[in-house]
């Protein structure tokens, strides 16, 4: 009888003890459908603190005429009277068309992520749009990705 109430008591913890244990959360792939890859959405960023806007070619004419298309990430503030703001874009290339684009003036200067017959140029913020010191600004902040990270989390498919 005892035997069996220890292996009860035994279950008991290791189920009390998984509870506590933090769980991993693993890259959340972000799949686009239109411009033909995935983009693996870092684990360290917040749920409900980023969306993901498409652009087709027409849309990108002023900035970026020779893309043909885009994804923005963006980062949605806690304060609501704040408005959303550019984590980054990725544009997406012919590769004649990239070697086209980098002879042209833009508003917009994308630099390479992805080369191959399709290319992915990305356009990073140059600053925080946030006050640094707030809940946004740090938030904001710890979201934003260099170049490379941006590399790793493409995945064509």
């Amino acid at each position: 009888m005892k035997p069996a109430r220890l292996l009860l008591a035994l279950i008991g913890l290791t189920v009390a003890l998984a509870a506590c244990v933090p769980s991993y959360q693993a890259p959340q792939p972000y799949y686009e459908t239109r411009l033909g890859f995935n983009f693996l959405i870092p684990s360290n960023w917040p749920t409900g603190r980023y969306g993901e806007r498409e652009y087709a070619a027409v849309e990108l004419a002023q900035t970026q005429p020779l893309a043909s298309g885009a994804i923005e990430l963006y980062y949605i503030p806690m304060d609501a009277t704040k408005p959303p703001q550019s984590l980054f874009r990725i544009y997406q290339y012919t590769k004649s068309n990239w070697a086209t684009a980098q002879g042209t003036q833009s508003l917009d200067r994308p630099r390479l992520v992805k080369a191959g017959d399709i290319v992915y140029a990305a356009v990073l913020p140059s600053a925080n749009p946030y006050d640094p010191t707030t809940p946004d600004g740090k938030t904001y902040a710890s979201m934003v990705l260099t170049l490379d990270q941006i590399q790793q989390s493409i995945v064509p498919r």
